[in-house]
């Protein structure tokens, strides 16, 4: 299941963490996160990787501390792709 990570488009930080992206297409099995089209201006992207794999993987260290540190203070939210469909559709 593909768990989108919703966040302001910070670009102050958005280098580095495609970096951190590229670094995923290189290891075996990962997919890098990838933008939903459907979602307005770029800012829902989706991974299909557990919160296990972030965790656990030492190539994704940093792409985990930038998803903890920006959900910790209301910048990005994890949800599923499904649920942002109300609030969109209510231009909320």
């Amino acid at each position: 299941v593909d768990e989108p990570v919703n966040d302001a488009n910070t670009d102050s930080n958005k280098g580095s963490i495609m970096a951190d992206m590229a670094k995923m297409g290189m290891m075996e099995d990962v997919k890098p996160p990838h933008c939903i089209s459907w979602y307005p201006e770029e800012s829902a992207w989706a991974t299909s990787l557990p919160r296990k794999v972030f965790r656990k993987n030492p190539n994704l260290k940093r792409f985990q501390q930038f998803l903890t540190e920006y959900t910790a203070n209301g910048t990005l939210a994890r949800q599923e792709a499904v649920s942002m469909l109300p609030p969109m559709f209510l231009d909320m």
